[in-house]
């Protein structure tokens, strides 16, 4: 059983479509969509996302590394259009405005990223054991009693 209407149907007929500027049908749609948007109507969001959340995962995707980076950043874009859509002039079409939101988001992404890189857990266990062994055997009495409790083993 479907929750969209009737008319929610026919506007995502015409809103999957990608809207040319020459095409009254689909601008049409888009200025509806938007009067719904700045309404704050979720299914009109949920349509949003539908219509457009493919293409802005494949913006993403090209940018980041990860998957799950890519997937974060393109929900945080959208979360971002959703709150801000009043100020949304309408002088691009609604996917340009997406998709520079996304790249935004990519961009902090990566600044953050860079800021604080990452590391995987192996990389840091390699990392840190030269130095716990040094640090036991750079104290002389510590190399000693690692020597006797060797030499007590053997024996």
């Amino acid at each position: 059983m479907s929750l969209m209407s009737a008319s929610d149907t026919v506007l995502t007929d015409r809103f999957d479509r990608a809207p040319e500027a020459s095409d009254g049908w689909a601008a049409d749609a888009e200025a509806t969509m938007l009067d719904r948007l700045r309404a704050k109507d979720e299914r009109a969001f949920e349509m949003l996302v539908r219509a457009y959340g493919g293409r802005m995962l494949a913006v993403a995707r090209r940018l980041l590394r990860s998957e799950d980076d890519a997937a974060d950043a393109v929900q945080e874009a959208f979360l971002a259009a959703f709150k801000s859509i009043d100020r949304f002039r309408g002088a691009a079409r609604l996917s340009t405005w997406l998709h520079r939101i996304v790249v935004n988001a990519v961009l902090m992404k990566l600044r953050a990223s860079s800021r604080r890189p990452e590391e995987t857990i192996e990389d840091l266990l390699h990392a840190s054991m030269p130095t716990a062994i040094s640090s036991k055997t750079s104290n002389p009495g510590t190399a000693a009693a690692m020597n006797c409790s060797g030499a007590a083993r053997h024996a």
